[in-house]
């Protein structure tokens, strides 16, 4: 199964708007489906298959860009990523006080967004002022752009009908 996280920026800002992605659509496990359906070790496992101890950083690209755009380094430096360490550590990573204002909607607009292959609204991805404001507004985990195609196989309805029961091709259907 594949997750993604898209969160908001940690602020208390009523005119900030939006969302930004957290983790991409990705497979947490030690494997992953390939595009050609077939399973392959998964670079960016979230967990060793060998003592179940969570990787604290398998989205390291991300992190490392981030600190890039934010110009976080030193103890500022984002050093956490990846699907299930956000939803553990969201909120607790800088000692600031919690986002404020969700705007829920935005959220929910940019997830499909998102599934559709639409780009982010770029204000959203917007990080400004000192090294301490931007960890505290990334709430010390990457924000990203997607730029990769979220469904690997976008023709996951039209598989061939096992029963014979129906006999429509995937022309038919179109």
């Amino acid at each position: 199964m594949r997750f993604t996280v898209l969160g908001y920026l940690n602020d208390l800002f009523l005119a900030d708007e939006g969302c930004v992605m957290r983790a991409p659509l990705k497979f947490v496990g030690p494997k992953r489906l390939s595009a050609d359906g077939e399973w392959e070790d998964n670079p960016s496992k979230e967990w060793s298959e060998t003592t179940g101890v969570l990787i604290r950083n398998p989205d390291k690209e991300e992190a490392i860009q981030t600190n890039r755009i934010a110009g976080l380094r030193g103890d500022y430096a984002i050093i956490d990523s990846g699907v299930i360490n956000y939803i553990n550590k969201f909120g607790h990573m800088p000692s600031k006080n919690h986002k404020g204002a969700d705007p829920a909607s935005e959220l929910f607009h940019q997830s499909l967004a998102y599934l559709r292959k639409l780009a982010p609204i770029d204000q959203y991805l917007a990080v400004r002022g000192t090294q301490l404001d931007n960890y505290q507004l990334v709430d010390g985990f990457p924000v990203m752009n997607w730029i990769s195609d979220p469904l690997i196989n976008l023709n996951t309805w039209c598989k061939p009908n096992r029963s014979g029961a129906l006999k429509l091709s995937c022309k038919q259907l179109a």
